[in-house]
C-alpha cells in the first residue's frame, strides 16, 4: 500500500513538470510510434497494381534512427496475384521530423525518412489456419513522407523491392505506395 501511495505521489509531482516542458516547446528525442491499420494502393512499376493493408506496426525512434516490426503486410491485385509477408522488420533514418503534441500523444507533421524493410517468411495462402509459412526473403528500400495527427494520417513511399512474394511473375522492381492511416499515435519520452 505504501508503494502505491508513493508511486501516485511521484506521478502527481511530475505532472506539472511534464506540462511545463511541453509549454516550453521541449520535444522528446525518443518515440514509440504505433500504427494499428494502414490501407493503400501499392503500384509496382511494370506489374499489376494492388491494394495493400499493413497491420499493427510498432516503430522505435531514437534521435534520427528508426527500427521496428509489423505483424503483417498484405497485398492483393484481384485475379492476378496476392501475398502476405509476415513479421517484416524495418530500420531507417529520419531526414526531417516535426513532432507535434496532441493531448498526451504525439503526431508528426511532416515525417520524411528512409526505410529498409525486410522479412523472411510469407503465407502460402492455403486458406488454412494456422497459416502455412514459406521461406521467402524479401527486401524493400524506400523514401517515405508521412503526416499524422490526432490518430489519422497519410504517407507516400517510393522505392525498390526484391521479393519472391510481390508481383505476378516479377520478383524485383520499383514501386510507389500511397497509404491512409487510422489509429496511429506516438508516445514521446
Amino acid at each position: 500500500m505504501k508503494r502505491a501511495i508513493l508511486s501516485v505521489a511521484c506521478l502527481l509531482a511530475a505532472a506539472p513538470a511534464f506540462g511545463q516542458e511541453r509549454q516550453q516547446g521541449r520535444i522528446p528525442k525518443r518515440f514509440i510510434k504505433v500504427e494499428l491499420l494502414d490501407v493503400g494502393e501499392f503500384v509496382p512499376f511494370g506489374d499489376w497494381e494492388a491494394w495493400s493493408v499493413h497491420l499493427a506496426s510498432v516503430t522505435c525512434v531514437i534521435d534520427r534512427v528508426r527500427f521496428g516490426v509489423t505483424a503483417a503486410d498484405m497485398y492483393t491485385a484481384i485475379d492476378f496475384w496476392d501475398g502476405t509477408v509476415l513479421l517484416p522488420f524495418h530500420v531507417g533514418y529520419n531526414i526531417v521530423s516535426n513532432p507535434k503534441a496532441t493531448w498526451l500523444l504525439w503526431g508528426a507533421v511532416p515525417d520524411v525518412h528512409v526505410d529498409a524493410i525486410g522479412s523472411l517468411w510469407k503465407n502460402r495462402d492455403t486458406g488454412t489456419w494456422p497459416p502455412s509459412l514459406v521461406y521467402s526473403p524479401t527486401i524493400e528500400v524506400a523514401g517515405c513522407c508521412d503526416v499524422d495527427y490526432y490518430g489519422f494520417g497519410a504517407g507516400l513511399r517510393v522505392g525498390a523491392y526484391r521479393s519472391g512474394v510481390i508481383g505476378y511473375g516479377q520478383n524485383a522492381g520499383l514501386f510507389a505506395e500511397l497509404r491512409i492511416r487510422a489509429l496511429t499515435f506516438g508516445i514521446g519520452f
